[in-house]
């Protein structure tokens, strides 16, 4: 660990300009730090890191090249010699623009604080929560590249002591940034990052591009061209983009005028507003009324699936980049009230809230939520609970079609799925069986045979797989049982199916396995027939998600896919 002793690390900017000081970085003085990874990634064609979850922070250091950082507050631009930095508990992904090339480094380190004589080790704190977790600075000067290069050559040199100098390094560069605190403060990309949260904070209000550019201390043209050329879409287009999709969910408020939601978005023009809205949305404000007077809130993502199989796009349903990122690309827009995602039962208090300002008319809900929440959301609407265990997920489908009157809806869904399923399976025959076929997870250290799942059963059942058992029986291989890398390699798997967990303890065991002797000589390996696949939706039990497998698992046999 090594004691940081400069508080002046970055420019603490105003709270309501978005970009602020971490909370970590406040207190450098106060705190020790443990390096837990140092990877380069260096691409020069596409490249995509998918969604992770991090228990650590991270520091990505952009060395060249540029790309689309997401996170839980969207998508942000990132360019060479710029620096980001995430907190715990967050989720990031990242891909390089178009089929460019990217050089970065992805630090994972741990912050401590001493108390009451004892280390402490920090996690996300309610400043890190409030301020978004996410902080960015760009760097001038030719020092970053070379400090990262060495920094990254001495933690994976493996001689003794390299740990330490890399950790050293470590605190060099972040010294070295401290420098940078005046040029940061001046930057133009900061600058319109200011812009950009303001807009996102202030769309209700008049804005003017001569406003925008003032703030952001450029003329309006290069404003205009330079927000284009960063964010992808004109400055016009985001102000109505975001100021459509506050319309869909007023929208919903049967008591609110068509000239109330113009003037609460920005407009004084309702006719005007009109125009602009199926401009955007491709049908006027009256139709889109029309087309969502049902008010059926979705509280958990296998609920939406459900809903999504039966042609209805629920009111209010959760969403999230890295748990439910198909439901968030496809119909994020098309969802007036957004719902948290939850991660270990932590923010049903919050979804509580959000449906309770909302009053949806019927809330459809897992039966396995606690006692407490559901008697908080029968307060709010009638509640119809699902018990996905219970009952197989295609008569499920049908009782909750019965209950919603979209029963031919549902049927024709399930028709077409099995014909999706029939043609897959004459596609796989005519390409030559894929052969024995593995389907494990790996979690901390281990795998967990995915075999008697319900992504596992549709596989066996309705493609019709060879899926190999690691046990010889059924009863003993449930998908909590751990298994080694010897039970692995043992199977001798003709393909294997791996869903790896994006959070970063698994990410660092996954980086030392792959280097191990006894995975590299397994069959699949060797062939090249280890197939990543995303928790979304192979971690979902939902008929769109079963759809989505089908799909995906097409791509994997038929090699239109690594």
């Amino acid at each position: 660990m090594n004691r940081m002793l400069d508080t002046r690390l970055v420019p603490s900017l105003e709270r309501d300009q978005h970009i602020y000081r971490p909370s970590v970085l406040a207190k450098l003085d106060e705190l020790s730090f443990r390096l837990r990874d140092v990877e380069k990634i260096r691409r020069s064609s596409a490249f995509h890191l998918p969604q992770q979850y991090t228990t650590t922070y991270i520091m990505i250091v952009i060395m060249e090249g540029e790309g689309v950082l997401t996170d839980e507050q969207g998508k942000r631009k990132v360019q060479a010699q710029s620096v980001h930095w995430l907190a715990p508990g967050t989720t990031l992904g990242l891909r390089s623009s178009g089929c460019k090339g990217i050089s970065l480094l992805l630090i994972r380190f741990d912050s401590y604080m001493e108390q009451q004589d004892e280390l402490q080790r920090l996690d996300r704190s309610a400043q890190d929560e409030k301020n978004d977790s996410y902080f960015a600075c760009n760097v001038s000067g030719s020092w970053l590249l070379p400090l990262c290069e060495s920094l990254h050559e001495q933690w994976t040199e493996g001689k003794s002591g390299s740990r330490a100098r890399a950790g050293s390094l470590f605190v060099q560069l972040l010294c070295d940034l401290q420098e940078q605190e005046s040029a940061a403060e001046g930057d133009i990309h900061i600058q319109l990052q200011r812009t950009y949260a303001y807009i996102g904070r202030h769309y209700r209000e008049p804005l003017t591009l001569d406003q925008l550019a003032d703030m952001a201390g450029i003329s309006r043209n290069y404003y205009v061209s330079l927000f284009k050329k960063y964010y992808g879409e004109s400055v016009i287009h985001y102000i109505t983009r975001l100021r459509m999709e506050e319309a869909r969910r007023l929208m919903t408020n049967p008591e609110l005028r068509l000239r109330d939601i113009a003037h609460q978005i920005g407009y004084n023009d309702e006719f005007y507003f009109s125009r602009k809205f199926k401009q955007e949305t491709g049908v006027t404000p009256s139709a889109y009324i029309r087309n969502h007077q049902r008010k059926i809130a979705s509280y958990d993502p296998v609920v939406t699936g459900y809903l999504l199989a039966m042609g209805i796009v629920p009111y209010a349903a959760p969403l999230h980049p890295k748990w439910t990122g198909h439901d968030k690309r496809q119909y994020a827009a098309d969802i007036p009230v957004h719902l948290k995602v939850q991660r270990a039962n932590t923010q049903w208090r919050e979804n509580i809230r959000i449906l309770t300002s909302c009053q949806p008319e019927l809330i459809i809900a897992p039966n396995h939520i606690s006692l407490q929440e559901k008697q908080l959301l029968e307060n709010i609407a009638p509640v119809h609970y699902m018990d996905a265990r219970a009952t197989e997920w295609q008569d499920q489908l049908l009782q909750l079609a019965r209950l919603l009157g979209e029963e031919q809806q549902a049927q024709r869904w399930l028709n077409r799925y099995h014909e999706q399923n029939e043609q897959i399976r004459r596609q796989l025959a005519e390409q030559g069986s894929p052969g024995t076929v593995l389907f494990v997870r790996y979690w901390k250290g281990h795998f967990y045979s995915c075999r008697l799942t319900e992504a596992g059963r549709m596989l066996r059942e309705d493609l019709q797989l060879n899926l190999l058992s690691l046990t010889g029986n059924d009863e003993e291989e449930h998908e909590d049982l751990p298994f080694t890398l010897e039970q692995i390699t043992r199977a001798d798997a003709d393909r294997i199916l791996l869903l790896i967990c994006q959070e970063s303890e698994t990410l660092l065991h996954w980086k030392e396995l792959i280097q191990q002797p006894s995975w590299q000589s397994m069959q699949a390996v060797r062939q090249e027939h280890v197939h990543i696949l995303s928790s979304d939706p192979w971690r979902d039990c939902s008929p769109e998600a079963y759809k989505r497998m089908a799909q995906q698992a097409l791509e994997v046999f038929t090699d239109n896919r690594p």
